[in-house]
Protein backbone atom coordinates (compact mmCIF):
# COMPACT_ATOMS: atom_id res chain seq x y z
CA UNK A 1 0.00 0.00 0.00
CA UNK A 2 1.33 3.53 -1.02
CA UNK A 3 1.19 6.49 1.30
CA UNK A 4 1.39 10.15 0.69
CA UNK A 5 4.05 11.99 2.60
CA UNK A 6 2.67 14.06 5.37
CA UNK A 7 1.43 17.62 4.05
CA UNK A 8 4.34 20.46 5.02
CA UNK A 9 2.38 23.34 7.08
CA UNK A 10 4.62 26.63 6.36
CA UNK A 11 5.63 28.36 9.82
CA UNK A 12 2.96 30.01 11.29
CA UNK A 13 3.10 33.91 11.02
CA UNK A 14 4.25 35.87 13.97
CA UNK A 15 1.94 37.62 16.41
CA UNK A 16 0.83 40.61 14.27
CA UNK A 17 -1.89 43.37 14.36
CA UNK A 18 -4.95 42.33 12.54
CA UNK A 19 -5.53 42.85 8.41
CA UNK A 20 -8.08 45.33 8.25
CA UNK A 21 -9.40 46.98 5.23
CA UNK A 22 -7.72 50.11 3.85
CA UNK A 23 -4.46 51.74 4.00
CA UNK A 24 -3.06 53.25 7.29
CA UNK A 25 -2.50 56.28 5.25
CA UNK A 26 -5.37 56.28 3.96
CA UNK A 27 -7.56 55.84 7.21
CA UNK A 28 -5.61 58.46 9.06
CA UNK A 29 -7.14 61.06 5.76
CA UNK A 30 -10.11 59.77 6.41
CA UNK A 31 -9.71 60.81 10.20
CA UNK A 32 -8.88 64.30 9.22
CA UNK A 33 -11.28 64.83 6.67
CA UNK A 34 -13.66 63.70 9.54
CA UNK A 35 -12.19 66.50 12.35
CA UNK A 36 -11.57 69.04 9.94
CA UNK A 37 -15.37 68.82 9.00
CA UNK A 38 -16.73 68.51 12.41
CA UNK A 39 -14.41 71.67 13.37
CA UNK A 40 -15.33 73.97 10.50
CA UNK A 41 -19.14 73.26 11.32
CA UNK A 42 -18.36 73.77 14.94
CA UNK A 43 -16.30 76.90 13.61
CA UNK A 44 -19.52 78.00 11.31
CA UNK A 45 -22.05 77.37 14.30
CA UNK A 46 -19.48 79.72 16.66
CA UNK A 47 -19.30 82.40 13.69
CA UNK A 48 -23.16 82.42 13.49
CA UNK A 49 -22.99 83.05 17.03
CA UNK A 50 -20.44 85.63 17.20
CA UNK A 51 -22.14 87.48 14.32
CA UNK A 52 -25.74 87.69 15.73
CA UNK A 53 -24.56 88.14 19.36
CA UNK A 54 -23.42 91.85 18.55
CA UNK A 55 -19.71 91.01 17.17
CA UNK A 56 -20.96 92.13 13.49
CA UNK A 57 -18.50 90.47 10.96
CA UNK A 58 -15.41 90.98 13.36
CA UNK A 59 -16.73 89.35 15.87
CA UNK A 60 -18.32 86.55 13.82
CA UNK A 61 -14.90 85.65 12.53
CA UNK A 62 -13.05 85.66 15.40
CA UNK A 63 -15.25 83.24 17.56
CA UNK A 64 -15.30 81.18 14.16
CA UNK A 65 -11.66 81.33 13.59
CA UNK A 66 -11.48 80.19 17.67
CA UNK A 67 -13.69 77.40 17.58
CA UNK A 68 -12.43 76.45 14.73
CA UNK A 69 -8.55 76.22 15.75
CA UNK A 70 -10.00 74.90 19.16
CA UNK A 71 -12.06 71.89 17.70
CA UNK A 72 -9.29 70.79 14.85
CA UNK A 73 -6.77 68.95 17.85
CA UNK A 74 -9.42 68.07 20.01
CA UNK A 75 -11.57 65.76 17.39
CA UNK A 76 -8.00 64.27 16.50
CA UNK A 77 -7.02 63.60 19.70
CA UNK A 78 -10.91 61.84 19.95
CA UNK A 79 -10.48 60.22 17.22
CA UNK A 80 -6.87 58.79 18.22
CA UNK A 81 -8.39 57.89 21.41
CA UNK A 82 -11.56 55.93 19.85
CA UNK A 83 -8.96 54.49 17.03
CA UNK A 84 -7.12 52.88 20.13
CA UNK A 85 -3.72 54.85 19.25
Amino acid sequence: MLTSPAPVNPSPAPDSAPVTAGSPLGTRLLELALAFSLALSSGLIAGFVGWITGGGPAGGASWGAAAFLATVPLMLLVIDRISGR
